[in-house]
């Protein structure tokens, strides 16, 4: 690995979508926020959009693996984690 990749714990609220069945307006009004997530991984991208972590890494190849890209309007509260 030619530089330390940062590990970062993110909250942030995810999307949903429903299971498209028929409901009333009443239960749709209920249900109507999003999923509040934690995540944890090693940032391999950022801009000023998004930013993309991923959950596994091979210190033999620099191959990565569990990747996920989030929004940052998305993001409630990050923290940078250290490692070895």
């Amino acid at each position: 690995m030619a530089k330390r990749e940062r590990l970062l714990y993110v909250e942030w609220d995810d999307a949903q979508s429903g299971d498209n069945r028929w409901y009333a307006r009443h239960v749709h009004e209920r249900c109507n926020k999003p999923d509040h997530i934690e995540s944890v991984g090693w940032i391999i991208a950022e801009s000023d959009k998004a930013i993309t972590l991923c959950a596994s890494r091979s210190t033999v190849n620099d191959q990565w693996s569990g990747d996920i890209i989030i929004p940052k309007t998305a993001i409630r509260k990050r923290r940078l984690l250290r490692h070895k």
